[in-house]
């Protein structure tokens, strides 16, 4: 008869290799499945013993693809938040010089109305300005993807 258990309380090699290739009964995986739920040493052991499987490699390494699109990623969302700066602040720049941040009296219906015509012109020419900047980033991006990077840096050390 198989021992399931050491002396000291501990499942055995024969528990732990029963348990794993399923060849004990319904009771014995209920008592060893018990025994797992409150020993912390026996489960470290047959999580070790479940981890012992080979590690399949990839045939091609892929943390170079990934390390460049990542920097691309973080290249464009660095750019994108300066863009955004920057129309904001042009933005503000055109309504100060416009006299539309330095209102002080109410305005009248024939000012509300060039207000409006403004506001819709300098929202067509920001999403024009934006969309150039945006298809430009594209192509300067485009281009350091092809870009040897590695060719510079040893450049650099020399």
């Amino acid at each position: 008869m198989t021992e399931y258990f050491n002396r000291d309380g501990h499942i055995s090699d024969a528990g732990f290799s029963a348990l794993i290739s399923g060849g004990a009964d319904e009771l014995k995986r209920l008592e060893l499945a018990e025994h797992l739920s409150f020993c912390d040493d026996c489960v470290l052991r047959y999580s070790q013993l479940l981890c012992e499987d080979t590690l399949i490699t990839p045939p091609h390494p892929i943390t170079e693809s990934i390390l460049k699109r990542v920097k691309n990623r973080v290249r464009v969302l660095f750019f994108n938040r300066y863009v955004t700066a920057a129309a904001a602040a042009c933005i503000a720049m055109v309504l100060w010089v416009t006299g539309v941040l330095g209102m002080q009296s109410i305005p009248t219906e024939n000012d509300r109305f060039s207000l409006v015509n403004s506001a819709q012109k300098i929202t067509q020419s920001t999403v024009k300005f934006s969309e150039s900047v945006s298809d430009s980033v594209s192509k300067i991006f485009r281009s350091i993807e092809n870009f040897d990077w590695k060719e510079v840096l040893k450049n650099e050390k020399k």
